[in-house]
This record gives C-alpha cells, sequence and structure tokens, in this order.
C-alpha cells in the first residue's frame, strides 16, 4: 500500500507518525514531499528509511504530486502530525470493501491539543467540546460530507486522476470536488486514529485568517454568509464560556477573507 506524507517542520510529531503507519501497515511503501524545512524533519525520515523529497510547493501542489505519482488502484494520505491508532488500516479496508461507488474514504480524527498559553486553556476546551457535539461527523459513515479533511484518506486512482491544484489550504475541500466530479462518492468514517496538535494564540489566528483566505478562493461562501455567521455563531450558538474565544476565531477567518491575496501561500501548518 502507498503511503503519502506531507510534510513541513513536522520533528514534533513525524516519528510518531510514521511508527504507528509501520506498525499498521507493515508492508507500507511511505514517501514523503517536504516544503523546504528547516529543523529536523528530514533526519527522522531518513532514520525510518522512507523515501523523502524535499520541493518548493504548497499543499495543494504537493497532493497533486502524491495523486500523479500513486500506482497502486487505492492509496493513502496521511499528515505528519497524525497518529493512527490499533486497527485504523483494518477498518479503512473494510469500508473500502463494503461501501459502494467510493472514491475518498476520510478517516474522523480525535484531537490530541497541547495548548501553549494557559490562559486559552479552558476557553479552547468548551470550544472543542460545543464542535464535538455539532459536529456530523458522529453521524458516520457519512455520505458526501460538506468538506472531508485528508489528513487521513484513503483515495481511489482513478477517481484522484486528473487532479491539479494550487491550494494553499481547503486544498482537501478542492480534491474533494474533483473526486465527486469524477463521479464517485466521498465518505467520512469511524477509525481510529489521532490528531497531535499543537495549539497557541499566534496559530491559531494564522490558521484561521489562511482558512477565510482559502474559502474566499475555493469555497462556496459568500461574503455576507460569513458576515452574518461571524456574528451570529459567537453570539447566540456558542456557549457562554467560549463566546469571546469563537469571536475571535470568526474575526479571523472574515479578516482572511476579506483580505485573501495578502496571505496566499503562508505557511500555516
Amino acid at each position: 500500500m502507498e503511503v503519502f506524507v506531507p510534510t513541513f517542520n513536522s520533528e514534533r510529531t513525524l516519528a510518531n507518525c510514521l511508527r504507528t503507519i509501520r506498525k499498521e501497515i507493515p508492508n507500507a511503501k511511505i514517501l514523503i514531499i517536504d516544503n523546504e524545512s528547516h529543523d529536523r524533519t528530514q533526519k527522522i525520515a531518513e532514520s525510518f528509511g522512507v523515501k523523502f523529497v524535499s520541493m518548493s510547493a504548497n499543499l495543494g501542489m504537493v497532493r497533486s504530486h502524491f495523486c500523479q505519482l500513486a500506482e497502486d488502484d487505492w492509496f493513502l494520505m496521511v499528515d505528519s502530525d497524525v497518529l493512527l491508532g490499533d486497527g485504523w488500516f483494518k477498518t479503512m479496508l473494510h469500508y473500502r470493501d463494503s461501501l459502494k461507488n467510493a472514491g475518498a474514504i476520510s478517516s474522523t480524527l480525535k484531537d490530541k491539543h497541547t495548548v501553549l498559553e494557559p490562559n486559552l486553556q479552558s476557553a479552547h476546551n468548551c470550544f472543542q467540546r460545543w464542535k464535538a457535539e455539532k459536529s456530523t461527523v458522529r453521524f458516520a459513515p457519512l455520505k458526501n460530507p460538506k468538506r472531508m479533511l485528508t489528513a487521513a484518506v484513503l483515495l481511489k486512482k482513478e477517481a484522484c486522476e486528473g487532479f491539479s491544484s494550487n491550494a494553499f489550504c481547503y486544498e482537501d475541500y478542492v480534491l474533494q470536488k474533483h473526486v465527486q466530479q469524477k463521479g464517485y462518492d466521498v465518505y467520512t468514517v469511524d477509525a481510529p486514529a489521532e490528531h497531535d496538535i499543537l495549539i497557541s494564540a499566534s496559530k491559531l489566528k494564522l490558521r484561521a485568517i489562511c482558512q477565510g483566505a482559502s474559502m474566499r478562493e475555493y469555497g462556496d461562501v459568500s461574503f455576507s454568509h460569513l458576515l452574518a455567521t461571524m456574528f451570529y455563531t459567537p453570539l447566540i450558538k456558542a456557549p457562554f464560556g467560549c463566546k469571546r474565544y469563537t469571536f475571535m476565531q470568526y474575526w479571523n477567518l472574515f479578516e482572511g477573507y476579506i483580505h485573501a491575496s495578502k496571505y496566499q501561500n503562508q505557511h500555516w501548518g
């Protein structure tokens, strides 16, 4: 099974990620495409004996390369901050064989957050609990979700042929649309995996800004809808313990949407 891993300054999580891939898929053929990291990412990759390629490329370009390079009928993309749990690969294969007309099968992820600033911890925890409660992935397997995630995804080569994108963010949304336009369905399924995320105020802001810029470029979100959501969601829907936190996230999203050209090709991962 081919496994493609995109990296950028991934030294904190890459070793654990590769260990779980090796454990779940002992015969995995792993290829890393790295966006010119300046930490120990390459040394860690080489210690696992995986193929490593460095190039100046954003996420959309890297995932396009993966789709072009794939030789197997089905292949995997696993992000460098994802840890595959026991039985993950077996579960994904079960869904591959049982779901009809599947072109992409995306795994749900349990977030493992390390929050750097103590003053963020309570509001962040409140925000995450609220997101989990309203998330549609609890109904998995879910057919054709609003947006699939490519952090841990099983893809049919035929469904990805011809995919080309230079999206620096939101590239998973673009890939999903491509798969569906090829006549295939996209599924989100429940498989044991963990997303190991380092949280800081500056990183939260940059991620939201870049997502907003990408939503304007590649998504289906209008200015009026985003503006209404920016006030309605934090003030009306969000729990009391994270209203300010939620508003700041939507404000950053809105800033990215308004000034999209300013934030193109930012390193936000």
